[in-house]
């Protein structure tokens, strides 16, 4: 909530937003937990994963509402499992559906994507927020060869995608090795190619000390934003065994020095 209060009502339709976040840092189950509340919203969500398997996706996806650890939620029996998936549908009127595509890495474009969300539009789905997992391993449909130009059109083309598709596209991008050692992730910290801060509408990057790391907190950092809430930073309890975030209203918040550096010791 905090998050979209500060986006003014949240990533709308045709734009882009970006999640920052260093390596095994938090950035696909930050698109799972913006793809739960787009679907508890009874909002279509379509997300294409280039890394992880969709088995996995739709246990980080479903674990929350049935308030068990992803990891385990295949020992979960299934009789079970639909029971309170039923329950949860019912009681919120969720009709929408969370549909989840597989790519290899570099081995789809946005034009792709694209086709594959008209297919499901003709088949009567409604697909009303589109999530790319992640940014920088997406195919640009006109490849010159030079990554830090190649990965600018590629996020170019999502930006795209939005605009024709007319939905909010989020996707994720990696960090640096220099933002491991920063207590605050700034748009400077954009790995290859900087031109993404450019075409983004909102960049938010999750920065987290090994401290905080160690007691499941971060802050979430408004690097941009086009439009309102530049220089934010909300403090959260992250909770991956079931991909949520929640706002941490006991933190004090740390000075926004992005030069401040964690000590290595």
């Amino acid at each position: 909530d905090p998050v979209d209060e500060i986006m003014m009502g949240g990533l709308r339709k045709k734009e882009l937003g970006v999640y920052v976040a260093p390596p095994g840092h938090g950035k696909s189950q930050w698109l799972t937990y913006v793809s739960t509340r787009a679907w508890e919203q009874n909002l279509g969500v379509i997300y294409f994963t280039f890394e992880m398997s969709e088995p996995r996706i739709l246990a980080r996806f479903f674990s929350r509402f049935v308030s068990e650890d992803s990891n385990r939620l295949h020992l979960l029996e299934k009789s079970r499992f639909v029971s309170r998936m039923r329950r949860f549908t019912k009681e919120r009127q969720i009709r929408s559906k969370f549909i989840v595509k597989r790519y290899p890495s570099k081995g789809a474009t946005c034009q792709d994507m694209m086709a594959v969300v008209r297919e499901h539009r003709d088949r009567g789905t409604n697909i009303d927020m589109v999530v790319v997992d992640y940014g920088d391993i997406v195919a640009p449909m006109s490849k010159v060869g030079v990554r830090r130009e190649d990965q600018a059109s590629a996020y170019e083309e999502m930006r795209n995608m939005a605009d024709e598709l007319d939905v909010p596209v989020w996707t994720a991008s990696q960090s640096n090795r220099a933002s491991l050692r920063r207590k605050t992730i700034t748009i400077e910290h954009l790995a290859e190619s900087f031109d993404k801060a450019m075409i983004a509408d909102y960049i938010i990057a999750q920065c987290q000390t090994d401290a905080e790391k160690a007691v499941q907190e971060a802050r979430l950092f408004f690097a941009k934003c086009r439009y309102n809430g530049q220089g934010e930073q909300i403090a959260v309890n992250t909770e991956f065994s079931m991909s949520a975030f929640s706002e941490n209203v006991s933190d004090t918040l740390p000075s926004q020095d992005s030069e401040e550096i964690i000590d290595a010791a």
